[in-house]
């Protein structure tokens, strides 16, 4: 077993976020079909919430349904219905923004068989897809894209300014703000809003959004600065709006409340990413540096010291769990003929070789060491006295089996004689440890190359 830091990647914060963007993406398929099935069955409240606000346009119901989708699909096996979802929806807002610049009607085809703008000529009331929805559509379809082809930065970036939109109308609608929302409806302005998050932070685990989700002092303090910067500026800009209703001012200094919000944002999630690049130079450092106080160099297993800290851990999970620990002290055979006559450099080789061996050989729960010269410790979790020789026949087995060129030809195969002995709170690990000595030597005594349990000193299984 070697010692791993933990990683920011496995962040309890970052996986929750990650794990709740598909249930977003799926409420938010959810209201989409709701929309597109008020123009099915002719009910207006369930695409225009507000009598008399905008409505959720039936290609915007689309588009968000596709949208959607492509969050829902898992990444790796259904990549390619994602990409598509992303693809269909832009060539849909393709469709809208040249009708819109050239005065045609090809994405109401799209809808025709739900909704016919002609028919609603004399309706004052609002049921278009406007350019803010067109906007944040074409950022999210965008995003998504970037997101496929593993471009995290630029899929954030296109998240971010889409979140905006719907940002600023959901403060129009909050300070009664008409010019802030527009064309938008409300449930338009929620999709728009879960969709946007969803997007942001199905990338949680790279860029930016990564260094404000980072457990380090960085992204803690981006998350508080960001949290009361927003609600600070919406709450005092409210406060400022209802006092300067019928002046003419209102749209001016709610514009200027959106603008300082979101810059104060901005501004803490750029400052984040860099103490998070700035932290993480000092965390792989001080990862390198316990390595190095924790961590034999030439093998890559627990020093001694580290193996006695881990080994009391061990313990005390043992303790709880009531089962058994047995100790494992394996010696090379004949190493010091090794190192004279084939030379140190060898001996090394043949050292880190057997340590890998044993790594392989060893369960994820195994604790293994380079206890000094040419000795292996392992410290096992077993069943039974049974369980404990098995797992050592296993290593012995393992080193029996190395094959290292120009030398195992000429010096034959390698070996190791291992001593067993059981840890409890009866026998502490210094005294296991000696025990296991004893069974070790035992091993030699009998010809080397075998397993002896301290336990039953005078049984051996063979090689």
């Amino acid at each position: 077993m070697v010692y791993s830091a933990p990683h920011v990647k496995h962040h309890s914060l970052i996986r929750y976020f990650v794990k709740i963007c598909r249930p977003l993406a799926a409420i938010c398929l959810g209201f989409s079909l709701l929309s597109l099935s008020g123009y099915l069955v002719d009910l207006e409240v369930l695409y225009r919430p507000i009598p008399s606000g905008p409505a959720t346009n039936p290609l915007t119901a689309i588009l968000t349904t596709l949208l959607a989708l492509g969050l829902m699909l898992p990444p790796r096996t259904r990549p390619c219905l994602s990409a598509m979802c992303a693809y269909i929806g832009l060539l849909f807002i393709s469709m809208r923004l040249v009708d819109e610049q050239f005065g045609t009607s090809n994405a109401a085809l799209i809808t025709s068989f739900l909704y016919n703008p002609l028919e609603h000529l004399n309706d004052p009331r609002n049921n278009v897809m406007g350019l803010n929805t067109t906007a944040m559509l074409l950022l999210l379809c965008l995003a998504n894209i970037f997101r496929r082809h593993r471009k995290a930065f630029l899929s954030q970036i296109c998240s971010f300014i889409a979140l905006a939109i719907p940002t600023v109308a959901i403060t129009g609608y909050a300070y009664g703000l008409e010019n802030f929302y527009g064309d938008m409806s409300l449930i338009t302005t929620t999709l728009g809003l879960l969709l946007s998050i969803s997007s942001l932070f199905i990338t949680s685990s790279r860029g930016i959004v990564r260094a404000v989700l980072s457990p380090y002092i960085g992204g803690r303090i981006a998350r508080v600065q960001v949290v009361v910067g927003y609600l600070f500026c919406f709450i005092l800009g409210y406060m400022l709006v209802q006092s300067l209703v019928n002046t003419g001012l209102e749209n001016l200094f709610g514009a200027y409340v959106v603008a300082t919000s979101w810059f104060i944002i901005l501004l803490v999630a750029m400052s984040a990413a860099a103490q998070e690049k700035i932290d993480r130079e000092r965390r792989t450092v001080e990862r390198k540096l316990n390595q190095i106080e924790t961590l034999d160099q030439l093998t890559g297993l627990y020093n001694r010291v580290a193996f006695s800290q881990e080994a009391s851990k061990c313990m005390a999970w043992q303790r709880r769990k009531n089962s058994t620990l047995y100790v494992m002290l394996m010696d090379v055979d004949y190493f010091k003929k090794i190192n004279d006559h084939f030379g140190h450099s060898v001996g090394d080789e043949v050292l880190a070789t057997i340590a890998n061996a044993l790594t392989n050989s060893s369960r994820e729960t195994d604790l293994l060491c380079r206890y000094g010269g040419e000795e292996f410790v392992a410290l096992v979790d077993v069943n039974a006295h049974s369980g404990a020789l098995i797992i050592a026949e296993k290593f012995r087995m393992a080193v029996e089996g190395i094959y290292i060129n120009d030398f195992t030809d000429v010096h034959g195969a390698l070996s190791v004689s291992i001593g067993c002995a059981p840890l409890n709170d009866m026998i502490g690990l210094e005294q296991a440890l000696a025990n296991a000595d004893k069974a070790m030597y035992r091993a030699k005594h009998y010809g080397r190359n075998r397993v002896i349990s301290f336990e039953q000193e005078f049984t051996a299984i063979s090689a």
